[in-house]
């Protein structure tokens, strides 16, 4: 899903990507993306390719740390400990609601390993 302000309804993320690596502004973008080994290859590929193999700031988070991220921050949720069960299905059932294009190919489910 991308969220922007403009009225531009088609976006296409692969070239949003290469011009924001390609002008230095990658620290303007969140990438959320399902697992450990998928942040480890979008943050080496977009060194590659930033101006002078370097950048600061990628903001590339999993499933799990951004969800956590968004719950730590919210001050209702602060004494609120939930156990990994009771996440793994609030998600799913997150998952459930929004149908994912990304996951498509896992007939539209989750793939095993990734909420955990």
């Amino acid at each position: 899903m991308i969220l922007t302000k403009s009225k531009n309804k088609k976006i296409n993320i692969n070239k949003e990507i290469d011009r924001r690596i390609k002008n230095g502004k990658i620290s303007n973008l969140l990438l959320v993306v399902p697992t450990n080994r998928k942040v480890r290859h979008f943050k080496k590929e977009i060194i590659s390719n930033s101006p002078n193999n370097s950048t600061k700031n990628i903001f590339i988070e999993t499933i799990s740390t951004f969800s956590t991220k968004i719950i730590e921050r919210n001050d209702e949720f602060n004494n609120l400990e939930l156990s990994e069960p009771a996440t793994y299905i609030l998600l799913e059932q997150a998952f459930n609601e929004i149908k994912p294009e990304y996951f498509s190919s896992y007939k539209n489910n989750i793939p095993t390993g990734t909420l955990q």
